[in-house]
């Protein structure tokens, strides 16, 4: 069982780190590890560990077998084992030197890339800084304006409900003024009704006066004109009248005179 697990572990060992052969030296096997990029591959030192961790596990094993049964075979196998333990431990030192040295390039490239994007960051917050230095005196200017609206608006406000005031207040007495010229205007319509009554009553009347006043005229001048002829006749009857006195006086006093003589 302790056969099988170390020929498991020596062929993980041999598949991802193929170059860590007994056969070959230290150097020479790390020199080909790291000109081929194998120990680089993703994930390649995260394997080797395990498998450096189950070598480890199988010298205890090993180990403690050994001084158990005491077998030759068992010991070869154990030195076997015991050197590719020891090539792997190498190996995974020098890859792990690798990681670290690409890690502190990787680091040193992340500082420098994050000095430039600091640099970067501080000119951009400049031009920032300043938007929003402009940004804000045109937000003041804006609020001290809209206050003003607002004071604008307020007063408008006050404006608009005393004039809806005026307005209803006007209506009212509008309507009122309204109503009573309605009343004014069918009492002054009935008094004209009345007046152009009473204007033809009377208008009947004056013609009638007029019409009497002509004919107490024509009867007055025919009065006069008939008294005028009648007094014409009488001056008349009273002439031949006196002109026949008169000649019987005359005729009277010849005779008187003659019979006084």
């Amino acid at each position: 069982m302790l056969l099988d697990q170390f020929r498991s572990i020596q062929c993980r060992g041999e598949a991802w780190y193929p170059n860590l052969h007994p056969s070959r030296s230290l150097e020479e096997s790390c020199r080909i590890s790291i000109g081929s990029g194998e120990a680089r591959q993703g994930g390649h030192e995260i394997l080797a560990t395990d498998v450096y961790a189950d070598l480890r596990t199988s010298l205890l094993y090993f180990s403690i077998e050994l001084y158990r049964e005491r077998d030759s075979f068992l010991g070869v196998e154990f030195l076997g084992l015991i050197s590719f333990y020891r090539i792997a431990a190498a190996s995974i030192r020098t890859v792990s030197d690798l990681v670290i040295a690409k890690n502190r390039q990787q680091k040193l490239d992340a500082v420098n890339y994050r000095a430039t994007k600091a640099l970067e960051v501080t000119e951009a917050e400049k031009v920032v800084a300043g938007e929003v230095r402009e940004l804000d005196k045109r937000r003041q200017a804006l609020e001290a304006e809209l206050a003003e609206v607002k004071s604008a608006l307020a007063a408008a406000t006050v404006r608009h409900i005393n004039i809806q005031e005026e307005k209803e207040q006007f209506d009212t007495a509008s309507s009122n003024i309204v109503a009573h010229l309605s009343v004014q205007e069918e009492e002054l319509s009935k008094s004209i009704n009345a007046c152009k009554t009473e204007a033809n009553i009377a208008s009947i009347c004056v013609n009638f006066l007029e019409d009497t006043r002509v004919l107490q005229s024509a009867s007055e001048e025919q009065k006069v004109k008939d008294t005028e002829a009648s007094w014409e006749e009488s001056k008349q009857e009273f002439l031949q009248i006196a002109a026949i006195n008169l000649a019987y006086h005359q005729v009277l006093t010849e005779k008187l005179a003659e019979s006084i003589t």
